[in-house]
């Protein structure tokens, strides 16, 4: 007699045992895909519009993940620049001997960032927070110096006088730059720019800070 065959049992549970959880991690690896695809394709428009307003690479963290690091290659970035003059005149006395000094200059003042400094982007759901340098002034250029000297008769202008006055009106300049509101003007304009990039559906917020001057 031939003997009866029993059915593997043991081996079908088995293989629908092992069919399920891998259905069920599918599932998870899918609905964290869906979960993570919004960010991480809202960290690479973002890497995508700095590096085209900055040409530079700032660390970019998508819900507290690591996206991309920092470049090494961190520059200034100008964003604002004005034009601007100042004019000071100053007069010295010593013993009945009076000097007269006018100093006068154009000027170009830039503003920007020091990318050197912290520089990084944190993106959570919608929102991107900006880790931005403070605002600073960059640079103070002068279109030239305009000196007018009126010597006393013993009391003549000095070089030294001059090259204070020329400091003086530099600072000035930069001051005024500064009271101006040019540093929220350079700030303004980079989360414009980067705006523009992005396009209006993303909320763009900044670290507050004190600005450099």
């Amino acid at each position: 007699m031939n003997a009866k065959k029993s059915f593997p049992w043991s081996l079908t549970f088995l293989l629908l045992g092992a069919l399920a959880i891998g259905a069920v991690v599918w599932t998870m690896w899918r609905a964290e895909r869906v979960v993570t695809s919004v960010p991480d394709a809202i960290g690479a428009s973002v890497l995508s519009a700095v590096r085209g307003v900055t040409n530079q690479q700032p660390t970019i963290t998508v819900n507290e993940r690591v996206f991309v690091e920092r470049s090494r290659d961190a520059l200034q970035l100008v964003v604002s620049e004005r034009e601007t003059s100042v004019e000071r005149e100053v007069k010295s006395t010593q013993f009945y001997s009076s000097n007269v000094l006018k100093v006068r200059s154009g000027f170009i003042v830039k503003a920007g960032f020091d990318l050197s400094e912290p520089f990084a982007v944190e993106i959570k759901e919608d929102r991107v927070l900006l880790q931005l340098p403070p605002a600073r002034i960059l640079s103070v250029e002068s279109t030239g110096y305009e000196i007018e000297r009126k010597d006393g008769f013993w009391n003549r202008v000095t070089d030294e006088e001059i090259s204070t006055e020329i400091s003086t009106i530099t600072s000035s300049a930069r001051e005024k730059m500064i009271q101006g509101g040019m540093l929220e003007e350079a700030e303004s304009t980079f989360i414009r720019q980067l705006s523009e990039r992005l396009g209006g559906d993303i909320i763009i917020e900044t670290q507050p800070h004190n600005h450099a001057h």
